[in-house]
């Protein structure tokens, strides 16, 4: 979502309008309190029955209410990462095995018959990353029509991201990331690999057999699942990112094995425990290796600190098998979403979608890597 900063002084909020946005949780009491304090007024807790009817008798200044736009950016346009590899080779370079007339609108026109509620901004096409040529992006942005947003605005903008790279063997790796907060992004991501995947067989690239291998739950063993998931918490992962704890974890019973009585009564009566708390890392369901046969792990959130060329900050990332975790699907598909938290220090300084990026980059590496490890042999 996105509001233009020349915008901003025709819709500066006050009173009831003002009490209309901050009211809603994309805001925590913590960021008005610091709104409020930045402002010269100080409460001791926080509690929005407290500063919210404060709030609504000051007036923003332009800064403050892009500032409170931008967290609710933030809170909205988390990213959620797929990833699929298509068996391949070839000695062409990655622009060159791209249709010459590709076209991302003509895609969507030719996979939806009704008028869509969004547009895709321009005309995107594949770039290369860096200069050594072995990877491209398609990086583009929808503009959605909204009716249910607050009156802050009746249009949202959604970014999403397909990057296909080459590796040192020449085999094609296709890497998915679409946006946390649109289904259409993730639709489209879709419609534009379907299609490149046509063309790659039209073209000879890959043989007419082939399809996407995708990261499944049925892909592990319960023991083997466990370890994928908590590899990411691998002191080697990165010199750029730093594991501090685990916060969160939904643990269920497999119904097909006989579990230890200790762990029926430990989860009595419910399908799911969603665990959080401080040094879950220490729990026994992590600790005790006897019972990773007889539970099933569907999503692990990981807190991390990060730092790139000075920007600081924390993140927080789950990485889970969504459709287990909600209709307990065996062919639910392995992502990770990251949540960015910029040092206040260094926030003016800080590019999230690069940051993003540079995150999502070290999960792909270590994700593929363990995969191989972990993944259940072909029987």
């Amino acid at each position: 979502m996105a509001v233009e900063k020349e915008q901003i002084k025709e819709v500066l909020p006050i009173g009831d309008q003002l009490r209309a946005m901050i009211s809603q949780s994309f805001l925590t009491g913590k960021q008005l309190r610091d709104l409020l304090s930045s402002k010269g007024v100080f409460i001791d807790e926080n509690d929005k029955n407290k500063s919210v009817p404060l709030l609504m008798n000051t007036i923003l200044s332009p800064k403050e209410f892009l500032q409170l736009v931008e967290n609710q950016q933030t809170k909205e346009e988390k990213f959620k990462v797929n990833t699929l590899t298509l068996p391949c080779k070839t000695d062409k370079p990655l622009l060159d095995i791209i249709p010459s007339n590709f076209s991302i609108n003509k895609i969507i026109k030719e996979n939806i018959v009704y008028k869509p509620n969004y547009k895709v901004k321009a005309n995107p096409q594949f770039t290369y990353i860096g200069k050594d040529k072995k990877s491209i992006q398609l990086e583009y942005e929808i503009e959605r029509e909204n009716r249910t947003k607050d009156w802050v605005n009746t249009k949202t903008t959604h970014k999403a991201l397909i990057t296909i790279e080459k590796k040192a063997n020449n085999e094609i790796s296709l890497v998915l990331t679409k946006s946390y907060t649109s289904k259409e992004t993730n639709e489209i991501n879709e419609m534009v690999l379907r299609n490149l995947k046509d063309h790659f067989k039209n073209a000879n690239i890959v043989k007419e057999e082939v399809d996407f291998v995708r990261i499944l739950f049925r892909d592990f063993t319960n023991q083997n699942r466990i370890q994928f998931l908590y590899s990411f918490t691998s002191p080697a992962l990165s010199r750029h990112l730093e594991f501090i704890e685990i916060t969160d974890l939904n643990v269920h019973i497999d119904p097909n094995v006989n579990a230890p009585q200790e762990i029926k009564e430990f989860i009595s009566g419910i399908e799911k425990l969603k665990i959080n708390g401080k040094e879950l890392q220490e729990h026994i369901f992590i600790t005790k290796n006897d019972y990773h046969e007889k539970i099933i792990f569907s999503s692990i959130s990981l807190k991390y600190k990060f730092n790139f060329n000075g920007i600081e900050g924390n993140c927080i990332i789950e990485y889970s098998f969504p459709a287990y975790l909600f209709k307990q699907s065996t062919n639910a598909e392995f992502q990770f979403d990251i949540s960015i938290n910029v040092n206040r220090k260094v926030k003016e300084f800080a590019n999230v979608n690069e940051l993003h990026k540079n995150i999502s980059k070290i999960i792909e590496n270590q994700k593929l890597e363990q995969f191989e490890k972990y993944k259940k042999l072909v029987e």
